[in-house]
């Protein structure tokens, strides 16, 4: 976790989130954290794609037309697959 800011000015806080072989980077340049990764660490070949999923939660990404601004990303992430498998199992 480290202080950063939008090529805009806007100031957030990046996340590289990391789970035995698991790495999430939220990042307005997640490219550059991953690379920076990659030099140090050996990764997966291909493992390195926008994320669609994390631990078992899916991640989706989505605009919402009648936003302040319809053109931003919203990402956002959900473990409605997690949980039915989860039930239909103990059924």
């Amino acid at each position: 976790m480290r202080p950063q800011s939008k090529p805009n000015g806007d100031k957030y806080w990046e996340y590289v989130l990391i789970c035995v072989d698991n790495i999430l980077v939220t990042s307005h340049n997640p490219q550059k954290t991953m690379e920076a990764l990659s030099a140090k660490y050996t990764l997966q070949e291909g493992g390195v794609k926008e994320p669609d999923a994390y631990l078992r939660a899916e991640i989706h990404k989505w605009n919402i037309e009648d936003s302040d601004d319809p053109t931003k990303t919203r990402w956002g992430m959900s473990s409605d697959t997690y949980v039915k498998q989860a039930v239909a199992n103990v059924e």
